[in-house]
């Protein structure tokens, strides 16, 4: 019976791994493609490209304190242009990088890190539609 059992499994996995082989081999292929299939469609140096830029920008934009990407607007900085995230500027007194004191009166935004903000929100999708394209 275990020889039975064997032999029954073994020609379920062949019928697997020719069905495969054919899905393989077909150059128009009907079924809904995968991921991969998708990946390969799309210019592999565009997508490493498109990852190199946005690693770029969240190092940019990451909080010293929090480590959290800051990916909206208030973005706050110290007067040395060093960024934090609006849920930190609120708990700290003095910037995490410089150790300069934040001065007194109202918290000054950091316009060039909101418009990078913006930019990494268009870079995520047009990641996508690369990746995932209707």
């Amino acid at each position: 019976s275990y020889s039975t059992e064997a032999n029954t499994n073994i020609a379920k996995l062949q019928r697997e791994i020719d069905s495969l082989q054919r899905l393989l081999n077909a150059p128009d292929n009907e079924s809904e493609p995968g991921e991969a299939e998708v990946m390969t469609k799309a210019n592999p140096e565009l997508l490493q490209f498109m990852e190199r830029q946005i690693d770029a920008v969240e190092k940019e934009l990451e909080c010293p304190i929090c480590l959290e990407i800051a990916s909206q607007a208030p973005i706050f900085k110290c007067e040395e242009d060093h960024l934090i995230c609006s849920k930190c500027r609120v708990k700290v007194r003095c910037c995490p990088q410089c150790r300069e004191e934040y001065p007194e009166g109202p918290h000054k935004r950091y316009r060039g890190a909101e418009r990078q903000a913006e930019r990494l929100a268009g870079m995520y999708k047009e990641r996508e539609s690369l990746l995932h394209p209707r």
